[in-house]
Protein backbone atom coordinates (compact mmCIF):
# COMPACT_ATOMS: atom_id res chain seq x y z
CA UNK A 1 0.00 0.00 0.00
CA UNK A 2 2.92 2.28 1.20
CA UNK A 3 4.26 1.97 -2.62
CA UNK A 4 1.12 2.70 -4.20
CA UNK A 5 0.50 6.08 -2.30
CA UNK A 6 5.00 6.75 -3.34
CA UNK A 7 3.74 6.19 -7.54
CA UNK A 8 0.24 8.09 -7.04
CA UNK A 9 2.48 11.09 -5.16
CA UNK A 10 5.19 10.87 -8.07
CA UNK A 11 2.35 10.92 -10.70
CA UNK A 12 0.24 13.89 -9.31
CA UNK A 13 4.19 15.20 -9.14
CA UNK A 14 5.03 14.44 -13.14
CA UNK A 15 2.02 16.28 -13.72
CA UNK A 16 2.75 19.29 -11.71
CA UNK A 17 6.20 19.43 -14.06
CA UNK A 18 4.68 18.70 -16.95
CA UNK A 19 2.70 21.59 -16.30
CA UNK A 20 5.40 23.97 -15.64
CA UNK A 21 7.57 22.94 -17.74
CA UNK A 22 5.27 22.35 -21.32
CA UNK A 23 5.70 25.45 -22.99
CA UNK A 24 9.84 25.06 -22.81
CA UNK A 25 9.09 21.58 -24.09
CA UNK A 26 6.80 22.25 -26.89
CA UNK A 27 9.67 25.40 -28.05
CA UNK A 28 12.07 22.75 -28.22
CA UNK A 29 10.03 20.08 -29.62
CA UNK A 30 8.57 22.95 -32.74
CA UNK A 31 12.39 24.07 -33.17
CA UNK A 32 13.70 21.04 -33.78
CA UNK A 33 11.15 18.93 -35.59
CA UNK A 34 8.97 21.92 -37.54
CA UNK A 35 5.70 20.42 -37.17
CA UNK A 36 3.28 20.93 -40.08
CA UNK A 37 0.01 20.35 -37.44
CA UNK A 38 -1.23 18.12 -35.51
CA UNK A 39 -5.04 16.33 -35.87
CA UNK A 40 -7.96 18.48 -34.77
CA UNK A 41 -8.42 22.31 -34.17
CA UNK A 42 -5.60 24.88 -33.57
CA UNK A 43 -5.34 25.88 -30.61
CA UNK A 44 -3.91 29.41 -29.85
CA UNK A 45 -0.53 27.48 -27.98
CA UNK A 46 -0.44 24.25 -30.08
CA UNK A 47 3.39 23.56 -28.43
CA UNK A 48 1.68 23.70 -25.14
CA UNK A 49 -0.84 20.95 -25.63
CA UNK A 50 2.74 18.97 -27.30
CA UNK A 51 5.11 20.18 -24.85
CA UNK A 52 2.57 18.62 -21.79
CA UNK A 53 2.68 15.63 -23.11
CA UNK A 54 6.45 15.29 -24.19
CA UNK A 55 7.53 16.54 -20.81
CA UNK A 56 5.02 13.49 -19.13
CA UNK A 57 6.48 11.56 -20.63
CA UNK A 58 10.02 12.63 -19.09
CA UNK A 59 8.96 13.14 -15.99
CA UNK A 60 6.87 9.75 -15.15
CA UNK A 61 9.85 8.21 -16.84
CA UNK A 62 12.77 9.49 -14.63
CA UNK A 63 10.36 10.05 -11.34
CA UNK A 64 9.68 5.98 -11.61
CA UNK A 65 12.80 4.48 -12.44
CA UNK A 66 14.51 6.44 -9.66
CA UNK A 67 12.08 4.89 -6.62
CA UNK A 68 12.66 1.50 -8.88
CA UNK A 69 8.78 1.04 -9.16
CA UNK A 70 7.63 -2.59 -10.73
CA UNK A 71 8.02 -2.58 -14.12
CA UNK A 72 4.60 -3.58 -14.45
CA UNK A 73 3.30 -0.18 -12.99
CA UNK A 74 5.79 1.53 -15.21
CA UNK A 75 4.12 0.05 -18.26
CA UNK A 76 0.59 1.25 -16.83
CA UNK A 77 1.34 4.74 -16.29
CA UNK A 78 3.24 5.25 -19.56
CA UNK A 79 -0.15 4.63 -21.14
CA UNK A 80 0.15 8.08 -22.45
CA UNK A 81 2.46 7.31 -24.87
CA UNK A 82 0.01 6.80 -27.59
CA UNK A 83 -1.22 10.07 -27.21
CA UNK A 84 2.16 11.40 -28.64
CA UNK A 85 0.91 10.26 -31.88
CA UNK A 86 -1.32 12.70 -31.95
CA UNK A 87 1.17 15.46 -31.37
CA UNK A 88 1.92 14.98 -35.17
CA UNK A 89 1.00 12.67 -37.78
CA UNK A 90 3.97 11.59 -39.44
CA UNK A 91 5.25 9.97 -36.63
CA UNK A 92 8.19 12.94 -35.32
CA UNK A 93 5.67 12.85 -31.75
CA UNK A 94 6.29 9.09 -31.28
CA UNK A 95 9.50 9.61 -31.87
CA UNK A 96 10.57 12.22 -29.97
CA UNK A 97 8.20 10.46 -26.66
CA UNK A 98 10.28 7.48 -27.13
CA UNK A 99 13.33 9.49 -27.01
CA UNK A 100 12.31 11.40 -23.91
CA UNK A 101 11.51 8.14 -22.01
CA UNK A 102 14.84 7.04 -22.71
CA UNK A 103 16.64 10.13 -21.77
CA UNK A 104 14.61 9.73 -18.37
CA UNK A 105 15.76 6.19 -17.62
CA UNK A 106 19.05 7.03 -18.38
CA UNK A 107 19.24 10.33 -16.41
CA UNK A 108 17.38 8.36 -13.27
CA UNK A 109 19.97 5.20 -13.64
CA UNK A 110 23.05 8.12 -13.64
CA UNK A 111 21.36 9.38 -10.53
CA UNK A 112 20.89 6.16 -9.13
CA UNK A 113 24.62 5.30 -9.63
CA UNK A 114 26.02 8.66 -8.13
CA UNK A 115 24.04 8.04 -5.21
CA UNK A 116 25.61 4.73 -4.90
CA UNK A 117 29.05 5.26 -4.95
CA UNK A 118 28.48 8.43 -2.77
CA UNK A 119 26.97 5.83 0.11
CA UNK A 120 29.88 4.08 -0.37
CA UNK A 121 32.59 6.65 1.28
Amino acid sequence: MRNRKKITVLLILSLAFSYLTKRIAGDIYYSISKPMGGIGSQLSCPQCLDGFILSYLFFISLSLNMVRADKRKIINYLFFLPAALLINPPYEGLIFGVALILLGYLLAQGILMVKKRMARK
